[in-house]
């Protein structure tokens, strides 16, 4: 009877084991340009998607702002604590599609991008040619391409990469 006991109980500790999602397993979305607001990229190595429209700063969700001097993509979500900005201080109608945007640490002249811990306390932010944005689409309605940066804090960085994004303007 103990030998049955501890056998069922080794085959549910097992079972148990093999049941645990840690996201390791979680695939990035296929590139699309149909405004399916989603941005994903893996942060560290690790799958983060982050979906839906946000229309509070406080939502989670994503954002395509065209301005009249800038083009803006970003990303909240509580799941992961953290959220993601682009920013291209550019006219919107002088950015070319399929051309790579480099990132540098100038935020006046030249795109940069952030990556926010938890409520904006800790801002990680990219440096010369530490990555890029590149336009699939982009017109009025939506925003959709592919991105990859490294951003620093002190001493510390985050690497972001395989970013993608299929984004609507309000």
């Amino acid at each position: 009877m103990n030998r049955l006991f501890i056998s069922a109980i080794l085959v549910l500790f097992t079972l148990g084991a093999c049941n645990k999602d840690d996201g390791s397993k979680q695939q990035l979305p296929p590139l699309t340009q149909e405004g399916k607001n989603i941005l994903a990229c893996k942060v560290n190595g690790q799958v983060h998607i982050y979906s839906g429209k946000r229309t509070t700063f406080d939502d989670n969700g994503v954002n395509y702002d065209r301005g009249i001097d800038k083009v803006r993509i970003a990303a909240d979500n509580s799941r992961y604590n953290d959220n993601i900005e682009i920013i291209l201080p550019y006219i919107p109608d002088s950015v070319m599609v399929g051309v790579r945007y480099y990132f540098t640490e100038n935020e006046v002249a030249s795109g940069y991008a952030s990556y926010y811990v938890g409520n904006g306390s800790l801002v990680y932010k990219t440096s010369n040619k530490s990555g890029f944005i590149q336009f699939n689409r982009l017109d009025e309605n939506i925003a959709a391409g592919v991105f990859e940066y490294i951003a620093c804090h002190n001493n510390d960085s985050i690497k972001i990469t395989e970013g993608r994004f299929d984004i609507t303007n309000p």
